[in-house]
């Protein structure tokens, strides 16, 4: 061991300040920040607070909601940021697909009232397990942890290597 790390072989060495898309990454976590962003009269986006957006359109009689979030608790989120944007009863709840972080919150935003559900016959008929989609996990739209600051080290090797591998 004492040899390899003389060489320069062994663990690679990582720059300090050195970080792999910093930039991009909180440019990203930016433009996903939390917000409920008015897209037009009476049409709402919350951004951010899902793996998914969920869209909040004001009726006559009370609100439409398109797709529903990822879970109960970031539902809840999205609700208490809508503030009074949010007009109950809640007349229908619209499901572009059934991708678990498109249907998750969907008690929390339907409560006591009895909405309309409108999607695709394959989220109707399909059972639990493949109604909501297959998709292994909630991973897009999130941003970095905060205690990684968007940084991640770019490791470093000496560039010696006598097999012809480079370790990375």
């Amino acid at each position: 061991m004492a040899i390899v790390s003389l060489l320069g072989l062994g663990t690679p060495t990582i720059a300090q300040d050195e970080c792999v898309g910093r930039e991009q990454l909180r440019a990203s976590s930016a433009e996903f920040r939390k917000d409920v962003i008015e897209v037009t009269n009476g049409v709402f986006v919350a951004v951010g607070y899902s793996a998914s957006n969920v869209t909040l359109i004001q009726g006559r009689d009370g609100s439409i909601i398109v797709d529903t979030s990822a879970n109960p608790v970031d539902a809840r989120a999205i609700v208490e940021a809508s503030g009074d944007r949010m007009a109950r009863p809640v007349r229908a709840i619209i499901y572009t697909h059934n991708h678990p972080d498109h249907s998750g919150g969907a008690k929390v935003f339907a409560g006591s009232d009895q909405p309309e559900i409108y999607s695709d016959q394959t989220l109707v008929d399909a059972k639990p397990e493949f109604g909501r989609g297959p998709r292994g996990g909630d991973a897009f739209g999130t941003k970095l942890p905060d205690e990684h600051d968007g940084c991640y080290p770019t490791p470093r090797t000496s560039g010696r290597s006598g097999t012809g591998t480079h370790e990375t």
